[in-house]
This record gives structure tokens, sequence and C-alpha cells, in this order.
């Protein structure tokens, strides 16, 4: 009898299997219709209105419903239990093609007559293969109603869309080639296509059959700025920086909408002209800006930006620059410190500034980033590198300037420091200790950074020892310092920002922060939100200044300096929570 149960059940899983054999196979072979069907609509009603085939045009939009306001960033490859989760999901279950869910893209091309837009819930219900063969069937019907065809994908979207296109390499019909005139990918690098199926996107390369494609994501850092790839016929792919095509980007610093970017993909779709009649003017435009910054960089210095004075300097020993003369973070006896000097201290005359530049603050979001130098880079105590977290904070856009300094010495009865002859209204305000610096960021309602929110923001979602990278030729764009600045400070704001939108960062004045100093604290320090020592002889700052070379200009360069120390290259920088 047992022999009787055993086959009973026996039989039954057989026919569970079958009914699920049969199940993915009626989900495999089903009819989506997504695009297709939009497309047979849209050619009855040209057909019906007598629209002519040059203004027939039809703009596919495929987006992630999972990735939202993230719809930029470039996701995590899935792991192999979350595909695994998916196909069981898809091929078992199945579900609708489309979902109905808010999407910026959805929203954006909501009033585009041409847009056939797709919202799908990443794999889960239709597989990547289903889901090309449906945009490759959609592109031909689009090509024999005598449509031109552009594809907007984002995110995941990008892995199908490409398959369907490249599948339809050499296709012709009616005598007419099949291919797409303008690929937006979004949120998407070829490095993340790659990643997301390392068989077939080897090599990436433009499909024969698409005239120009075009990348725009931002990377997963939340502090980095946008990234666009034009692979076009005079555009080989080579990364050009968003904020320098679109400088907004760039004050917005790292609260960067994704409705903005958004916009400039609908823009970049819906012109009548190329994708590289539109980023080609803007990169010459960057690239015209720069050449000028750098032209700037070795033009003579105006008759109002000339010192009054000239401010005598100790020469630094030959070989020898004030990095390679700082020993563990302080800067010793005969550097180049620029103490003051009873010849060149001035009294500084407030009376001749307004209320002085406030350019507001860079919001910072919270985060991770790694701090300090790698092994055999920079100096002892900025060793070991390590991973920090910190919850979201603010930082003065500007550097404070001596006309605020001197709004805050009149409202609170602070003395202003002596300033040297070529300080103006709007050159940072230097010759400021510690104390000076923490009370007027009291004042103002703020605080001074710690080390670790100054190095975040400085390396904006980067790891090179500058946010621009690791080569110091392109310092003079960003910094005032030892090679450009002839020897004096110069207005805030004068200089391209880092990509964070922040001012001066590098160069023009040494920045006070709250840490004390202890030469082995990155040992020990906290992962999340570090203060710093708890006390100390010492306190640091960041940022390097008008007289330094580009080695002190780095990210992760910090010294070391009484808090009663006054020099004419020491300023402040505020931060809020």
């Amino acid at each position: 009898m047992k022999y009787v149960f055993r086959l009973g059940w026996l039989a039954c899983l057989c026919l569970l299997a079958l009914a699920g054999y049969r199940r993915v196979q009626a989900l495999a072979k089903r009819e989506l219709g997504v695009m297709t069907g939009r497309v047979d609509s849209m050619a009855a009603e040209w057909k019906a209105k007598g629209v002519p085939v040059e203004g027939r045009v039809v703009d596919f939009v495929l987006a992630d419903a999972g990735a939202g306001p993230m719809a930029f960033v470039v996701p995590q490859a899935p792991g192999t239990a979350e595909a695994a989760l998916a196909w069981a999901k898809r091929s078992l279950l199945g579900g609708p093609p489309a979902v109905e869910a808010p999407h910026p893209f959805a929203e954006a091309f909501a009033d585009d007559p041409a847009a056939a837009v797709w919202v799908h819930d990443g794999f889960a219900a239709v597989s990547a293969e289903a889901m090309a063969a449906e945009v490759a069937k959609a592109v031909v019907k689009a090509r024999d109603a005598g449509a031109a065809v552009n594809i907007v994908a984002q995110g995941a979207s990008a892995v199908p869309v490409l398959k369907a296109v490249r599948g339809l390499e050499g296709a012709v019909r009616g005598g007419r080639p099949v291919g797409v005139g303008k690929l937006v990918v979004v949120g998407m690098s070829p490095a993340s296509l790659q990643e997301m199926d390392p068989v077939f996107f080897r090599e990436f390369a433009k499909p024969g059959n698409v005239a120009e494609s075009a990348f725009l994501w931002l990377p997963r850092d939340p502090l980095a700025m946008p990234v666009v790839r034009l692979f076009s016929r005079g555009f080989n792919g080579a990364p050009l920086a968003g904020q320098e095509l679109w400088p907004p980007l760039a004050s917005q610093g790292s609260a960067i909408q994704s409705r903005d970017l958004t916009l400039i993909v609908k823009g970049l779709v819906a012109k009548a002209g190329s994708l590289e009649s539109v980023i080609g003017p803007l990169a010459q435009a960057a690239s015209a800006r720069a050449e000028e910054a750098a032209r700037r960089l070795t033009a003579p210095l105006s008759p109002d930006d000339a010192p009054a004075a000239a401010v005598p300097q100790p020469a630094a020993p030959p070989g020898k620059d004030s990095l390679s003369m700082i020993k563990g973070g302080e800067q010793l006896e005969g550097a180049e410190t620029k103490e003051a000097t009873a010849a060149d201290k001035k009294v500084f005359d407030c009376g001749s500034c307004r209320a002085g530049r406030d350019g507001g603050m860079v919001r910072i979001p919270a985060g991770w980033f790694v701090m300090g130098s790698p092994e055999g880079k920079g100096y002892d105590d900025e060793h070991p590198q390590h991973r920090v977290y910190l919850d979201a904070y603010s930082l003065d856009r500007y550097e404070v300037t001596a006309a605020q300094f001197c709004a805050f010495s009149k409202a609170a009865k602070h003395a202003m420091p002596d300033q040297v002859p070529f300080t103006r209204c709007d050159h940072p305000v230097v010759n400021v200790d510690w104390n000076d610096a923490k009370d007027y960021c009291k004042w103002a309602g703020k605080r001074l950074p710690t080390e670790a929110q100054w190095e975040r923001a400085a390396r904006c979602g980067t790891d090179t020892p500058w946010d621009f990278g690791d080569s110091e030729r392109q310092l003079g764009v960003y910094a005032w310092y030892k090679d450009n600045a002839g020897r004096q400070t110069h207005p805030v704001g004068q200089k391209q920002p880092n990509r964070c939108g922040l001012y001066d960062l590098y160069g023009n004045a040494w920045e006070w922060m709250a840490d004390f100093y202890d030469e082995t604290y990155y040992r020990s320090s906290p992962e999340k939100n570090p203060q710093g020592p708890s006390s100390g002889q010492y306190r640091m700052l960041r940022g390097a200044s008008w007289g330094d070379a580009p080695g002190d200009c780095r990210a992760a360069g910090r010294i070391r300096a009484n808090a009663g120390g006054r020099s004419y290259d020491r300023g402040l920088r505020c931060a809020a929570p």
C-alpha cells in the first residue's frame, strides 16, 4: 500500500511540474503589446490626418518604476539571489508588463505626442529578452510607418534596448535600414552595462544602426556630479562633466534635482537637431571657459588687484616648498608661515566695505567617503586611509570675507584683526586666530567645520588628491596658490568651484577647523561623525593658501597650529548642521 501512496505523490509532483512548465512557457510567449500597440495607434492617426512621412517621429521612453527619484544614479547589478527571485516571480506569477507608477520620465514626456512611454517593474514581470523583443517589434513597426525613431532608456532598461537595437543591425524594410536616430541612456554607464551583462557588453561600442548615442548618469556617490558620454561623428565617447556643459548644475552642488536632469534629457530628444548639435556647442563653450581661466593665470594683474605695497616674505630654502617643510602637519620655524610683522600690519578700514558677499551655503548629503591618504602618499598624520560616515551638513560656499568679518566686529564689538595692504573687502579675511574664527561662526549662527566635513566636501565623491583628478596641472583653474597668486589673497569666488559648488577650498587662505590635533588620531577615530580628539595643544587648518605649493592644496592635506597663532594666510569658512 505504501508504494501506491508513493506513486500517487510522485504523480502529483509530476503534474505540478508539468503545469509549472506550461505556465512558464505561456508567460514567455505572451504578446506584450506595450510599445507596439502605441505605435499602431500613432500610425493609424498619422494615416487619418494625412501626416507626411517627414513629420512622423516616435520617441520610445522606457523607465524603471523602482528607480523613482534615483533615476539618474547608476544601479547596482543584481546579485545571484535577487536575479533568481526575479526569475521565479516572472516565470510563475507573471504580472502586468507595464505598471501605473509615478516616474519623472513619464511626467516629463506626458505632453509629447510623439512619446511611447513604458514604465516597468524592472525584470520582475518581464524578462530582458521579452522586453528586447517588444522593443525590436515596435522599432520595426515605426520604421515601416515611415517614422524617425528616438529612444530614451533609463536604468536597467538600457540592457534590453541595446540588445534589441543590436539585433536589428543589418535589417532592411522597404529598402531602408532599420535604425535609430538618437539613443539616450540615462542612469547607466558603459561600465555598469558590463556589470549587468559581462558577456554581451564585454566591449561597448555604439550599435552601427544608431546615428548618435549619449549616456548621462550620476555615479553612486551622492556628492558626485553628472557625467556625459557622447558617441557621434565628432565625439568618441570621452567623458564630459555635466556641470561644465550646464553650469547651473554646479551651483546646485550636491542637491541636484532629478527634474532638472530629466528636462535636459527631454530637450536632447525633442530638439529637431542632432545630439551633437546640442552638446557640441556646450562642450566648446566649456572648453573656451577653461582656456580663458588658464589665460588669466598668466595675465598681468590689473591696478585694482595689485597690492598697494609689497609684502616681504622670507624665501624658502632651495629645493623646498611649504609642504616639504611641514613635519607632522606643523609648520616649522623658518618656513614661509607669513607671520605678521610690525611693518606689514595695517588697521583695516571697515568703513569702505558694504555688507559683503554672502553666497549662502552648500548642502552636503549624508554618506560615506574615504578620508586620508593611501600608503606611500602624503604625510604620516594622513594615515591610515579610512572610511568615514557623516550626517548631512552645510558648508559656506565662499570663505568669510573681510567685509563680513567687519560686520561681525561692529555688531559683536569684536576687535578687527590687522590686515595686510593687499586685503580688500571681498578678499578672505586673514590674520584671524582660532578663537576669532569660532566666535565669528557662532555669531553667524553656525560653527567651525570638522576636518572630516571639510575633506568630504573637498573630495566631493572622488578619491584623488584633488576633486578634479590626480594632476596638479589644473590646479590654477580652481585655486590661488604659490604659482599664480602673486603673494597675496584674491577676491573670493574668482576661480572655478569644485564639484560640489564650493569656491576657494584649495588655496587663497588656510581655513580653521574645530578639531584638536593628534598625530595618531586616524588610527582610532570613530567611523561615524568624527569630531577630532577631545583635547590637545594644537588646532587644525585645511585647504592651503596663496603662498603654498600644489602639494599643500590636496584634499587630504592638513597642518596644525597654536589656537592663538595669527598669520596672513589664515582665514575661515563656517559650517551648519
